[in-house]
């Protein structure tokens, strides 16, 4: 297998790899990937504990993405079109939708800045037409007029 696909199976935005899926199992995967195999070596590497390696290798293997070699104790990394794992993991679409939500989020907060600073620049230019003044070294001053003195 390729280590082009490896690299495209562990790219962070696979919807498998969501924090609903995979997350945490990702940095074990990519272990495996990268050749470490004996659980000790693999929880030495990442500074973690060997249940906690063993635990998150069980998962790999539930969804087909790594599974015991021949050697006792020592695992292989396996390849599945990420989809496929994400679509088991329920997490399919997220990434995009998570993009999907921040552009909306973000469309919306200038759509409404936009809207508040017209309507400020309106109500200034009403407050100048009534005939308050700009002040101060750097016009920051809106001042109301003088009353006229009878």
């Amino acid at each position: 297998m390729s280590s082009e696909l490896f690299q495209w199976l562990l790219a962070p935005d696979q919807d498998l790899w969501d924090a609903k899926g995979l997350k945490r199992t990702r940095r074990i995967y990519a272990s495996l990937v990268g050749g470490l195999s004996l659980v000790p070596e693999i929880a030495d590497d990442l500074q973690i504990t060997e249940p906690t390696v063993s635990e998150h290798l069980k998962a790999l293997e539930e969804y087909g993405l790594a599974h015991p070699s021949t050697e006792p104790g020592s695992w292989e990394p396996l390849f599945r079109p990420p989809d496929e794992v994400a679509e088991e993991l329920g997490t399919l679409g997220k990434q995009q939708r998570r993009v999907d939500q921040n552009r909306a989020a973000t469309d919306k907060f200038t759509t409404s800045r936009a809207l508040r600073d017209d309507e400020q620049d309106l109500t200034f230019q009403a407050l100048i037409e009534r005939g308050f003044r700009w002040v101060g070294p750097h016009e920051e001053i809106l001042v109301p007029p003088e009353k006229k003195r009878l």
